[in-house]
């Protein structure tokens, strides 16, 4: 390869045209050949230099190659190039000849004479040679110019990539092709295989035993002077795939089929059956079907075109056809379907044919079940709790033109329906072929009224923990579904409106257990409950669009007792002591109270002792619960507490002192006593009833409750107590 000039930098800027017969027989040579270039330099030159130079035709600058001085027709070969070149000149002829030993592909190209060196130089006609540096092409591939339809010829084309240089070299391909056996075919042309003038394949009358043959093409650059031009490596087969409208030979049902036979089948068995065909181009497959009374075929629909996959019904008797379809035609194959079946019932209640009826509470209603089939059905009517009525079929009209139809009908009757009788009620046939069902929703429409469900029955009562907030669970049974549109609640005649999203929530889920009348509320208070809301009694207007009705429920506290109220001490002596007291709140539950004391000292108290244990409360209203405390020291101070508790915790009353008499002293005589307790009676009855009449509110064990302290007197301050009282 000739190195790249330092010497020039001139761009050629023109198409230069060459005439002489030099250029138009340019040399050709193998890489590594030796070839001989020889130039006319013209007498008439403008400069004192002639500059023969290459041009490789690649885009890349051109290389000064040797250096022609006019004066003495004397010669310089580029000091890169002295040991590839030999120069031989002829001053009379004008004439130089350049011998390059062992060519290579950049030594390719256009040798042109220059007048003149550096851009001031021009181009001298008729002085000038390309040479071709011939090389092994790339692999062709084919192309098809043609269909390979059956009975045509096909044309393929070998598409060569030559590399050859220059790029511009103009040889043309010498094309050769071979068959499957490498042997080369077309030339001389034969009955079956032409190469024509352009080096395209014609295959003549292509049929299906063609299908499959293979064929490859090679390619070399051809030079006049060249006998042994490199050869291509072969193209990638190409694989003859005649074309061709397909027949019925072409086509296989599987299992087999003979056309127009029949096939028996019972409803819900399976049929498949396999349509292939062979074609090329490829077809297209279509089942189609032609229904019973039906004048023409409609497209199944199916997973794969190619088979027919069926759970077979009633309603696919008829004709099946198999298509096949390619651009050049379509052939088909077709059976026939015969159908023992059983269809789906068709049910109607009181002569409406639904899938759902709602009707009144106390109506009659009249079921009834038709079914198509072959042979004779056993209808059976059955209920949401069992079977109504199991017996043959009887003949019914047929209702349909477009099927073929064996009609038989079964009826039953129920009398004053409830709403327990809503549900889904079904009709089951069954013949030798198999069963159908068909199910009907029943909905009997009834006002809301609490269900029987245990645990979700809405109760008279309910009981809240005071610690926590009120919420339960309910199902109504009514039908259409209820609302709660409003809730009222009532305590002391006095009645409140419980605002949704404020008071309370009320959320509800339809449809509880699968039954469409009934419906579970959950009602939550979400306000807070406190002591003016014992015996508190809520009532819920339910409506749905057939009904409106109030249901009601009253709700009970239930947490930790209340401290013990009107603590009074009497008797006491140099040992003992007697309580009475009045119960308060008991949290809902049974109470208990303990009665406990310390000694008192001046420096500090002693722990608690428990004097009266688990003293129950009776839970009678106005009368005193009461406990004596013995064995208590003379003459010293103790205080006291009572202790309220129930399983949900305790309370405890504010501690009071009292302190025993020595041991001369002596306590009041019984009668005093029971004086001072019919005093008591009698004042809290005159303050009841007092209490109702200006208040009408509040009762007067609230009022003592929250306003009286604790009477803590001994015997004699206890009377002066109620003397003042009397007096006023």
């Amino acid at each position: 390869m000739l190195p790249s000039s330092t010497l020039f930098t001139f761009f050629l800027l023109s198409i230069i045209t060459f005439v002489s017969s030099q250029l138009s027989n340019p040399s050709a040579s193998l890489e590594n050949g030796n070839v001989k270039l020889t130039f006319n330099v013209p007498t008439s030159l403008r400069e004192e230099l002639v500059v023969i130079r290459l041009d490789r035709g690649d885009g890349s600058r051109s290389q000064n190659i040797l250096f022609i001085y006019k004066a003495d027709f004397s010669t310089k070969v580029e000091a890169t190039l002295t040991n590839k070149l030999t120069v031989t000149t002829s001053a009379s002829e004008r004439k130089v000849e350049i011998a390059i030993s062992g060519v290579q592909s950049g030594d390719a190209g256009m040798y042109q004479c220059w007048d003149g060196a550096g851009a001031s130089g021009t181009v001298l006609p008729n002085c000038g040679h390309k040479l071709i540096i011939v090389s092994k092409p790339k692999p062709p591939s084919i192309l098809s110019l043609t269909s390979a339809l059956e009975g045509q010829t096909l044309k393929l084309s070998c598409n060569t990539s030559s590399t050859s240089l220059p790029p511009d070299h103009g040889l043309n391909s010498n094309i050769l092709w071979r068959d499957e056996q490498n042997t080369i075919i077309g030339i001389p042309a034969g009955n079956k295989f032409v190469m024509n003038a352009d080096g395209h394949l014609e295959i003549l009358n292509i049929q299906r035993l063609d299908r499959g043959r293979k064929f490859t093409c090679t390619s070399s650059d051809k030079a006049d002077n060249i006998n042994n031009a490199p050869v291509s490596d072969p193209s990638l087969p190409y694989e003859i795939k005649p074309e061709y409208k397909p027949s019925s030979s072409d086509m296989v049902l599987d299992p087999a089929i003979v056309s127009d036979s029949k096939i028996v089948k019972h409803e819900n068995e399976d049929l498949t059956i396999t349509c292939t065909i062979t074609c090329e181009p490829a077809c297209s497959v279509q089942w189609s079907f032609q229904a019973y009374a039906s004048s023409s075929f409609s497209p199944v629909q199916l997973s794969e075109s190619h088979i027919l996959n069926l759970k077979v019904k009633q309603t696919d008797q008829g004709t099946y056809r198999c298509t096949g379809t390619n651009k050049y035609g379509e052939t088909y194959k077709e059976f026939q379907l015969e159908v023992h079946y059983i269809n789906t019932p068709v049910v109607r209640v009181n002569e409406k044919t639904e899938d759902s009826s709602r009707v009144v509470e106390n109506e009659q209603v009249r079921l009834y079940c038709t079914i198509d089939a072959k042979p004779v059905p056993k209808i059976t009517w059955n209920s949401p709790t069992g079977v109504l009525v199991s017996e043959e079929g009887k003949p019914s009209p047929q209702v349909s033109s477009r099927v073929l139809q064996n009609n038989y009908t079964n009826s039953y009757t129920l009398n004053s329906v409830q709403c327990e009788n809503s549900g889904m009620y079904s009709c089951e046939g069954h013949n030798i072929v198999s069963s159908v069902e068909r199910k009907i929703n029943i909905l009997v429409m009834c006002p809301p009224s609490s269900s029987a469900i245990p645990a979700l029955a809405l109760e008279p009562e309910y009981v809240w923990e005071m610690s926590k907030s009120l919420s339960f669970s309910f199902v109504i049974k009514a039908f259409p579904e209820p609302e709660v549109i409003r809730v009222i609640s009532m305590v002391n005649d006095i009645s409140r409106t419980e605002e949704k999203n404020k008071d309370i929530t009320i959320t509800k889920s339809s449809k509880y257990d699968g039954k469409d009348y009934l419906t579970k509320f959950t009602f939550t208070v979400i306000r807070t409950l406190d002591m003016n809301d014992k015996d508190r009694t809520f009532k819920m207007t339910f409506e749905s669009s057939e009904f409106k009705r109030d249901l009601q429920f009253i709700i009970r506290p239930r947490g930790p007792p209340q401290p013990v109220t009107n603590i009074t001490t009497v008797d006491i002596t140099h040992n003992s002591v007697k309580i009475f007291w009045f119960a308060a709140f008991n949290g809902g539950e049974q109470q208990n109270f303990n009665v406990e004391y310390r000694h008192l000292t001046e420096s500090s108290s002693s722990p608690w002792t428990t004097g009266a244990k688990d003293i129950k409360d009776l839970h009678l209203s106005g009368m005193w619960t009461e406990a004596v405390i013995e064995n208590l020291g003379s003459s010293t101070d103790y205080e006291f507490r009572i202790v309220s508790s129930n399983t949900l915790g305790t309370a405890q009353s504010l501690p009071f002192r009292i302190k025993t008499l020595d041991g001369l002293s002596k306590s009041l005589n019984g009668g005093v006593i029971a004086g001072i307790v019919i005093t008591v009676i009698i004042f809290i009855v005159v303050i009841f009833i007092a209490a109702i009449l200006i208040y009408r509110k509040k009762t007067i064990l609230r009022y003592m409750a929250l306003n009286l302290e604790f009477l803590l007197i001994d015997k004699l301050s206890f009377l002066k107590y109620f003397y003042f009282i009397f007096l006023v």
